[in-house]
């Protein structure tokens, strides 16, 4: 065997093992891993089959990242939130029923889940009013009856300027009742770059669901 041979059989090697390094990897998903056993959709919720080692923060249960999105489903409220894989996930929820936030240098994103008392069945516009929106529309999400509202982040200003709206800021949320209770899902964007991840916050809120 000649030395052009030996190339020639070199190379067709190194072709072979880079062909099977990418169709494990494409297989696999991000970074080569293997997905949990199970069917998903295009946000990585299972639909059918076992899911395995989901992970447990307070009454959050997070399902393992598919295709950049994880499924958060809090156990207590029967809610359920897809969020992507590198936001942080709190297991906080003396203050809300879930909270995932990411930030960088330019921007910051979160994603909040509230419930509120709601005995005397409040409508969800009446809801919304009370709360000072202005603007909303009528929505359904799982045949539950709510409304959808954007606004920006409000502060107070100092001095007793009253109440002020920052500028770089978005904020798109649900109102949706729930038995005796009203749910408040809602995502916020701030920073300089706000503007380019406006479109991210609609996608993530329009992953809620109920779990029942």
């Amino acid at each position: 065997m000649n030395r052009k041979t030996l190339i020639l059989f070199g190379a067709a090697g190194v072709l072979l093992v880079v062909v099977v390094v990418l169709a494990v990897s494409l297989r696999g998903g991000r970074e080569g891993t293997t997905p949990p056993a199970g069917n998903y959709d295009s946000y990585g919720t299972p639909t059918s089959g076992v899911v395995n080692n989901p992970e447990t923060i307070g009454v959050i249960t997070v399902y393992p990242p598919v295709a950049g999105w994880r499924l958060a489903e809090n156990n207590s409220l029967n809610v359920s939130l897809k969020i992507p894989e590198d936001w942080d996930i709190s297991g906080e929820v003396s203050k809300y029923d879930f909270k995932a936030a990411w930030n960088s240098e330019r921007a910051s994103m979160a994603a909040d889940i509230y419930s509120y008392d709601n005995k005397n069945k409040i409508t969800p516009s009446q809801w919304a009013k009370n709360g000072g929106l202005q603007q909303f529309l009528a929505i359904t999400v799982g045949g539950v009856s709510g409304v959808r509202y954007v606004t920006k982040i409000a502060y107070e200003a100092i001095f007793d300027e009253g109440v002020s709206e920052i500028e770089d800021s978005y904020i798109v949320g649900f109102i949706l009742p729930q038995g005796d209770k009203m749910i408040d899902v809602s995502c916020f964007v701030t920073g300089v770059d706000f503007e380019l991840y406006k479109s991210k916050c609609d996608e993530v809120i329009n992953t809620f669901s109920f779990t029942e």
